[in-house]
């Protein structure tokens, strides 16, 4: 153990020497942004709570109060995802002598038991309808709204969102191309065998042909690579992968579609994730990118569509696809399993 005193930062050039320190060990870009989350709440409630105001002020209690304060409001898997965060940072901080040595191990994370940490954080049916209306009656045709649709409807990944050009679009066939271009700067996650074709709702089509001649949208927009990118920025590029995960946080939060706020302990007049659209993954009830592409394929399942059609589509495996039928309810799978049965009897009876 050293003897020299920690060199304090403030809190801010803590929380950017972290991101600094994972993106040098490589972490995954989602990873990444789920930092910047949990440790954004965290460091907005030491504000707000405490008196901390560099490395070398923070205490045992604080990383207690704010454990209890979180098992309020969120359930076990995410209080667990919530403090092995802030230990990681904690740690990473000891390492640059910014903070006292052997202070992570204060940092308590509950246990999982069983199949309890096999539950993914997805959007439920019902709340994703009540956006989706929200934005077609306020926000027809915007960029939120068409990212909404196309990973709501599709179950796309963001990163597929963000690789889509104008071009790509099939307004007649009512579908969109997903294609693979790394040397043009844009992925899918499983490469060439990735690329497909994909079917959407006619209403999406709708949104999608309105959004191309949204007057806010640029005229000609062409990024980098002399492409067309489908969700274009103001200065006429690509969007950046994070800025359409903060429109996805930023629609996702409740107080965008109800009437006040369901956490009883944040104030709409002072609450950062309400009031700047850039902070709303701070909020405890918005959801990321992957939880819209969960519900989805999870209402796919409940709707009764084939997992192999669900597979090829989604571009993910039948296995993964059980892990959301697990999610549905006993009642839901007996239902499923019951339909699918029925037929099967009625077929071998005629």
């Amino acid at each position: 153990m050293r003897d020299n005193e920690p060199i304090p930062l403030t809190m801010d050039e803590a929380f950017d020497k972290h991101i600094e320190i994972c993106e040098s060990e490589d972490y995954a870009e989602e990873t990444i942004y789920a930092h910047r989350s949990r440790l954004g709440m965290f460091l907005g409630w030491l504000d707000e709570n405490t008196s901390v105001a560099e490395t070398a002020d923070l205490n045992r209690r604080h990383l207690q109060d704010y454990r209890i304060h979180r098992k309020k409001s969120v359930n076990k898997v995410t209080l667990k995802s919530d403090m092995d965060t802030i230990r990681v940072f904690v740690r990473n901080m000891e390492d640059y002598e910014a903070i006292h040595p052997g202070l992570h191990e204060y940092v308590r994370s509950p246990s999982l038991e069983g199949d309890e940490g096999q539950r993914s954080d997805h959007l439920p049916f019902e709340r994703g309808e009540q956006i989706q209306e929200n934005l077609r009656k306020y926000h027809w045709a915007s960029v939120e709204h068409v990212l909404f649709e196309l990973l709501w409807n599709t179950g796309m990944r963001i990163g597929t969102a963000h690789s889509l050009d104008e071009d790509d679009f099939c307004e007649e066939e009512k579908a969109m191309r997903l294609r693979h271009r790394p040397e043009s700067g844009t992925t899918l996650k499983n490469g060439e065998p990735g690329e497909r074709t994909v079917g959407i709702a006619d209403v999406v089509c709708d949104a999608i042909s309105d959004y191309l001649e949204n007057p806010e949208r640029p005229d000609d927009p062409v990024d980098e690579y002399g492409r067309k990118p489908l969700f274009a920025s103001p200065n006429g590029g690509r969007y950046h992968k994070n800025t359409l995960r903060n429109f996805v946080y930023a629609v996702t939060r409740p107080c965008v579609t109800e009437d006040g706020c369901p956490h009883e302990d944040y104030d709409a007049e002072s609450c950062q994730a309400a009031r700047n659209n850039n902070d709303a993954c701070k909020c405890p009830s918005s959801k990321a990118p992957h939880a819209l592409r969960s519900g989805a394929l999870t209402r796919q399942i409940k709707n009764e569509v084939p997992k192999s059609l669900i597979s090829d589509r989604a571009d993910v495996s039948e296995d993964v696809l059980d892990d959301h039928y697990a999610e549905l309810s006993e009642e839901e799978q007996m239902e499923l399993r019951r339909d699918w049965f029925d037929e099967e009897y009625d077929r071998g009876s005629a």
